[in-house]
Order: structure tokens, then C-alpha cells, then sequence
């Protein structure tokens, strides 16, 4: 196995180099080495060790709860005073002593509530110096240890056949337990990408404690960071290999009996090759296991189809059948190749003869054309002289036209039908487009999907606590204000649980905004604030505070302080922002920058802090004039706002476009821009959300505004119906959900374009003007 041992006696105190050499039989030699420290019997020594500013070390790798650890301290700061400190949850020891040799060693008791591990901490100031250093102590959980072994019944399989795999769990005392596991069976393949990580459950339920203890001088600036996804005879049509998997089994409920059994089967797919079963499991007392186990899946004669991913019409290349004989026996026979046609010229012979050694392997290819577009499907039959030595494989080549895919993209309300066109190019007529259609009875059944994904999304940094809860104080707020009529409609929209939890989320983020900050936000707690995250959590505390909820004083006051000095050198747009947030307070005193300087963004937290004071000011007439010129689009259809190319660390094109529409809403909600950028932001979702939870949330303060100032919704009902060519692709009824308001999505694979131009109709039957979008992809 390549392990050697050796024993040896080290009679003198002192530091010791350790080395292993092996020499190779082309005499190449290969050295590893270590170091060891060797403490007197007594209480450290002088002169035995090397002279570190300061380094601590402990004398085992793992111990025992209510072990002892023998912690050995080194320096060349003779005479100085060392703060030793041993943390875990908490700390659990404070300790000063003095350095009156290079080497001293301490005993450390490991305590129980270290059973996590701890940390040891060393530091001195000598000589205006400042030195720390520190080791961990991993500690031992035997009794949380579960015990878990995986053992399929049979080493080798056959495609297709059902393998019986057996989980047993034991704890660490050996006797059974019942336990909850999670079972995958993945191709072996797979782990060549990423390895597994057998560790993974005892990181997340027994985590490293963060030190308790961070220690610096007075003069060292630092920082503290929070630690806080057709046959050839001999083989039947139904023995066709064609089902291959990367994963042929997954279960996350597994429990084993109170014998610590748990006996499962599954159907294997049609892949050859060595599959893995790994296991995870827990009980209720946080015992944690991990084991895995191999099988193989073989047959003793059996063939490959080597394609390329794809090809594009016009191409030439060979497809290559590897043959793998597994016998003790030389093979021949006929090899077939068999192909619909419909995209694919093969130049050669479809039926080849073979022969293989024993144990071997070889190759047959065909030349083949790349015809037309479309999906071309290949089988490969392959007999022998003995009948069961025969096997197939079907799969599927795509070929693709000699052309650009392309997008189009079309969105809006649906006052009426609406028709657009499309050229499609010759060589692309028959190949299958991909069309999406989303139609939302009203703008509200956009807000409770983006809702209920910010308050999924877990809390992290101080941009996903405001994202999080500042949409949903908006939303809680136009429940209050709205009329009995309006505020049904916003029931029907909004999960009834996602209501329910609004005044607790708003209260939540409150109090996690408190704790992060420290004269200012920045990402996690810092002493250094950041201009625009601490505008982001001032604004964010300003509307709660607007709606009564306990805003501390401090904090309020602190925050609006802040604002003021950060803003005197803040860029621009960011100044602007500072300024708005303050202002929400009832701070106006802020240092403003020119107009002439601001960008999007900066323009609209202009126009936006004139409404929070109901004011029209020269300055923010002008700013909304500014912020007029620069959308992009016509008013009627699609109208957007761009970032600036410096701009974009903290806005997108989504949130820059619903920060314009908040500003146009609050100065003149009758705008023509206003249809236009509400088209727009309802196109611009990715599934139930936007991008990220910073663009959610900015969106759904812009779709707030608007239910303010247009809080009825139309009825929903009638029917979008999707014709392509003056032909139905499908349609979708604007009905309720389970009482609610809800999108409606209809996808279909289309192969029926024409060449050249062709007309995509999107028809509306009944009342309402609901929102839609449609996205067409196909070759151009």
C-alpha cells in the first residue's frame, strides 16, 4: 500500500526537522518533511527553539472533552506580556502571561462548551510593536458520530435490471439507530468534475465557531468582517439502449427502521459505466453520517455512438461507433447504422463488418453531410455470431442552420390584438422555435410572485435586508390606505401567508439594520460606511418610520447625521440618493450636487425628495425635464432608461428604468412614459422576479407607486389566444388560482415558420387590457 512506520526517541528539547526520502528505480528521489517541536519536562526552555516574533501551537491534533491541552508558546520577545485568550461560543478563558523564555507551555483545559472546537488566541505589544497569533483546537464528538454503510447486493449490473441497495445505521456505540437520509446514485463520471464532500453535513450543523476574541493595539486601523443551488436481427426494438442518465436515483426521505435498515430498489437507465450511491444522514439528537458505495453496470459486448454536440447544414464529419468487446472470446460481425434521413446524408455503406480480440476494442465510422436543419436520429445496432452478444444505442444529432439566432422580443398591454413579424431564413423553415407567452390580468399579479421571492430570499448583507423588507412595507401600506374595492384586488394578488407576515418582516428588518450599523452601512459591519448602502438602509428606515414603527431615536438621528457628512464628497448620483434618504427624516440641509453632473438615478432621487416635501421646486422641474430627455424608446409601446457605463455597480438598465418611473408617477402619473416603462419592467422579468433582489425590490417600489395612483384593476376574464400565420399555437384563460390573481405563461416548440415573412398575432377576447409579453427565439 506504500505506508512505512518508524519509531525513534528524541532525547533533547528543541525544534526538529523530520524528512523522508525515497529514491525511485530511475534514481530520482522525492523528500517530504515536517517539523516537531519537543518541550522539556518542566516548563518550556531558552535556547532550544528558533526565534519567532510570537507563534502558539498545540501538542495533539483533535482531544477529548475534559482533556487537557498542552499549549506551547514561542517568541524572541523575552521579558514581554502575552493576552491569552481561548474562544468558542463564547470566551471561555482570559489569560496574562509573562514571556520570561522563548518557549513556555500552558495547559488548557477543553471545557464542554467547547464541544464545537474552540480557538486560541496569543498577543503582545512589545517594543510599540503590535504580534498575534492563534491556533485551533478541533475537538472530538464521538457520540455525535453516526455510523453509515451503503452496500449494493451486487457488484455488477446489467442495463436496465433493478440493483437493491442497503443503508444501515449505527451510532457510535455500534448499536442501531433509526435516522432520516438523503440517497443519491450518480454516474462515477460526474465526480470527476467536483469531488463530494463528506464533511458537508458536519460543517453545516456542527459550523467552526467564530473566534470571540479579535485583539489589536490602539494605533491599527482594522475591520470586522460578519461571517454573521429498423433493427438488425438479433437485437428487439425493445432492448434498444436509448435512457441515459447522469443521475439514475435520488431520495431525500430515506429512514432507516429501528434496526438501522433501510432497503431500497431502483430501475437502472441505459448507461455502461460505474455508478456511485452516496449517503447523508441525521438523527434527532443531530447524530450525522456520511458513506458510499460502487456498483458497476457492464454488458460483455456492448457499443458507443461517438457525435459532436451538434452541426450546422453543410457540414462533414465522421460518426464513430466504439465496439468493446468484454469477452474471453475474438468477436465479429456487422455493424449498422440507421438514420431517419431527414437531416443527415450518410456516405458510406450502412452495414460494416467488424472483428475484435478478446478483451479489445475497435472503431467503425461514417462519413455523413450535414443536409437541412432539424433533429436527425441515429441508431447503432451491432450482432454477432452468438446471439446474445448484440447490443443498440439510439440517440439524437441536432443540426442547425447556417444562420444567427436571434430574439425578438415584444411587450405591452392588450387594449387589442396585437401582430408582429418575423423573417426567418430559408434554412432555418422546420427547425422547432422556442416561444414564450406571459400574460398578467393586471400589474398586481406581477407583485405577489416578486414579493414572495424577497421574502424567501435568505437575509445576508445589508442590500438583501432593505430589499427584503422595503417592498413589503409598501405593499403593507397601500393595504392600509387603499379603498375596500382596491384593497380586495390586492388580497386576490398577494398570498394570503405573505400578508400575514408584513408588519413581522418590517419589524425584523428594522432590527438587523440596528445591529449592522456602525456609523453608517456598509455590505456586513464595518467602521467604514458606504455612501450608497447607507442611503439604501436610511430610506429603507425613513418609510418605516413614516408608517409608525419603532425606528430607534439614536439610530434615526445617527443615520440622517451621516447622510449629511457623506454626501460633501459622495459622486453625484450617490450624493443625490444621500440627500433623498435624509430627507425622509425631514433633513433638508444636505449638500446637493449640480444637475449638470447627475445621471438617471441622480435625476429621479431629485424629482422624487420635491414630491416626499409635495414641493415643485425650479430645481426639480428641471431635473424631471433632464430626466425626460434621456429614455430611450417612444412613449407609446417600450420606453427605457440606460446606466452610465460608470454607473453600473449599483444600478441596471431594470433599476434605472423603475427609479425614472417612481419620479414620472410622483410628479405627473398621467405621462405617456409611464405606459411605456411599465411595459417594459413587465418584460424584463426573469420567471417571478428580476434579476436580483436589488432590482426587485426597486421595481415593486415602482409598481407600488403606480397601484397608488391607478388602484383598480379589471376583473380578470376572456382568453389571449397565440396565432402564428393565422394558425392557433395555443392560448390562456385569464382566470383565478386558487383565489388569486396570477400570471399565466404558455410555452410551445413551433416548426412551422415559412421562409421569409411570417406574421405572430397575439388576439385578446373579453374585457381588461391585460400586460403580456412574448419572447420568439428562433434562427434569423
Amino acid at each position: 500500500r506504500g505506508n512505512a512506520e518508524t519509531t525513534f526517541r528524541l532525547h533533547a528539547p528543541g525544534e526538529w526537522q523530520i524528512a523522508a526520502f525515497y529514491r525511485d528505480p530511475e534514481g530520482r528521489t522525492l523528500q517530504e518533511d515536517t517539523f516537531l517541536s519537543v518541550c522539556p519536562r518542566k516548563e518550556g526552555g531558552d535556547k532550544e527553539f528558533s526565534r519567532t516574533d510570537l507563534s502558539v501551537t498545540t501538542n495533539k491534533r483533535r482531544y477529548r472533552l475534559g482533556e487537557t491541552a498542552l499549549v506551547l508558546i514561542r517568541t524572541n520577545r523575552v521579558g514581554a506580556t502575552v493576552l491569552l485568550t481561548v474562544s468558542s461560543r463564547n470566551i471561555e478563558e482570559v489569560r496574562t502571561l509573562r514571556l520570561d523564555r522563548s518557549a513556555l507551555t500552558v495547559p488548557v483545559r477543553i471545557a464542554p462548551n467547547m464541544n464545537l472546537g474552540a480557538t486560541i488566541t496569543v498577543c503582545c505589544i512589545h517594543d510599540r510593536t503590535f504580534t498575534s497569533s492563534e491556533v485551533q483546537v478541533r475537538v472530538n464528538r464521538p457520540m455525535a458520530v453516526l455510523q453509515l454503510s451503503v452496500k449494493p447486493e451486487r457488484e455488477t449490473y446489467r442495463p436496465r435490471e433493478n440493483a437493491v441497495v442497503t443503508l444501515r445505521t449505527l451510532n457510535a456505540l455500534g448499536r442501531p439507530v433509526s435516522a432520516e437520509a438523503s440517497v443519491a446514485v450518480v454516474d462515477e463520471a460526474v465526480y470527476r468534475v467536483r469531488e463530494d464532500d463528506p464533511d458537508l453535513l458536519k460543517t453545516t450543523f456542527w459550523p467552526w465557531p467564530l473566534p470571540g476574541v479579535v485583539t489589536a493595539h490602539s494605533c491599527e486601523e482594522y475591520g470586522l468582517l460578519d461571517a454573521s443551488r429498423q433493427s438488425v436481427k438479433g437485437v428487439a426494438e425493445s432492448a434498444v439502449r436509448r435512457r441515459f442518465e447522469d443521475t439514475a436515483y435520488w431520495n431525500a426521505h430515506v429512514r432507516t427502521d429501528r434496526n438501522g435498515y433501510a432497503r431500497l430498489s431502483l430501475r437502472l437507465p441505459d448507461n455502461i459505466g460505474q455508478w456511485r450511491v452516496t449517503a447523508r444522514a441525521v438523527t434527532l439528537q443531530t447524530q450525522l453520517g456520511y458513506g458510499r458505495a460502487r456498483f458497476t453496470v457492464r454488458l460483455p459486448f456492448h457499443v458507443q455512438l461517438e457525435t459532436p454536440r451538434f452541426l450546422t447544414v453543410g457540414d462533414q464529419t465522421n460518426l464513430t461507433a466504439v465496439l468493446r468487446n468484454g469477452t474471453q472470446q475474438a468477436l465479429d460481425g456487422i455493424a449498422r447504422l440507421v438514420w431517419s434521413g431527414r437531416s443527415l446524408a450518410v456516405n458510406d455503406l450502412a452495414a460494416r463488418r467488424f472483428a475484435i480480440r478478446p478483451r479489445s476494442t475497435t472503431t467503425v465510422s461514417w462519413s455523413v453531410t450535414a443536409r437541412s436543419a432539424g433533429a436527425e436520429r441515429l441508431r447503432l445496432e451491432a450482432v454477432t455470431a452468438a446471439p446474445h452478444l448484440a447490443d443498440a444505442v439510439e440517440t439524437s444529432l441536432r443540426v442547425v442552420p447556417c444562420a444567427r439566432l436571434h430574439r425578438w422580443t415584444w411587450a405591452g398591454t392588450l387594449p387589442e390584438s396585437r401582430r408582429h413579424e418575423v423573417n426567418i431564413a430559408p434554412e432555418a423553415t422546420g427547425v422547432p422555435a422556442g416561444i414564450t407567452l406571459r400574460v398578467a390580468p393586471t400589474v398586481l399579479a406581477a407583485v405577489g410572485p416578486g414579493l414572495e421571492y424577497l421574502i424567501a430570499f435568505p437575509y445576508g448583507c445589508t442590500e438583501q435586508t432593505v430589499s427584503s423588507f422595503l417592498p413589503d412595507l409598501l405593499v403593507a401600506r397601500l393595504l392600509l390606505r387603499a379603498t375596500p374595492a382596491a384593497r380586495r384586488e390586492l388580497e386576490r394578488a398577494l398570498p394570503r401567508a405573505s400578508i400575514q407576515q408584513l408588519p413581522a418582516m418590517v419589524r425584523s428588518g428594522i432590527s438587523r439594520l440596528n445591529g449592522m450599523y456602525s456609523n453608517g452601512w456598509n455590505w456586513w459591519h464595518s467602521r467604514e460606511a458606504d455612501p450608497w448602502l447607507t442611503a439604501y438602509a436610511t430610506m429603507a428606515l425613513a418609510e418605516a418610520h413614516r408608517d409608525g414603527y419603532d425606528v430607534p431615536e439614536k439610530l434615526a438621528s445617527g443615520a440622517v447625521a451621516v447622510c449629511a457628512n457623506l454626501a460633501k464628497r459622495a459622486e453625484p448620483d450617490t450624493a443625490a440618493f444621500l440627500s433623498f434618504a435624509a430627507a425622509g427624516f425631514g433633513h433638508t440641509n444636505v449638500t446637493k450636487p449640480r444637475l449638470s453632473q447627475l445621471d438617471v438615478p441622480g435625476l429621479a432621487w431629485t424629482v422624487l425628495e420635491a414630491g416626499l416635501k409635495g414641493e415643485r421646486t425650479p430645481r426639480s422641474e428641471e431635473a424631471y425635464r433632464r430626466l425626460l430627455r434621456l429614455k430611450v424608446g417612444s412613449s407609446g409601446n417600450m420606453v427605457y432608461w440606460k446606466v452610465r457605463d460608470d454607473n453600473t455597480e449599483w444600478y441596471t438598465d431594470t433599476a434605472c428604468t423603475a427609479l425614472a418611473l417612481r419620479a414620472i408617477l410622483v410628479r405627473s402619473p398621467r405621462a405617456p412614459e409611464v405606459v411605456g416603462a411599465l411595459n417594459y419592467l413587465m418584460a424584463q422579468r426573469t420567471g417571478e422576479y428580476w434579476t436580483s433582489t436589488k432590482d426587485t425590490a426597486f421595481v415593486l417600489l415602482a409598481l407600488a407607486e403606480y397601484i397608488r395612483h391607478f388602484p383598480r384593476a379589471a376583473a380578470p376574464g376572456g382568453e389571449v389566444v397565440l396565432r402564428i400565420n393565422g394558425n392557433e399555437v395555443g392560448r390562456v384563460r385569464l382566470s383565478q388560482t386558487d383565489g388569486r390573481l396570477q400570471e399565466m405563461i404558455l410555452q410551445r416548440r413551433f416548426a412551422g415558420f415559412k421562409p421569409g415573412r411570417n406574421t405572430v398575432e397575439v388576439v385578446k377576447r373579453g374585457l381588461g387590457a391585460p400586460f403580456y409579453s412574448l419572447l420568439l427565439t428562433a434562427y434569423h
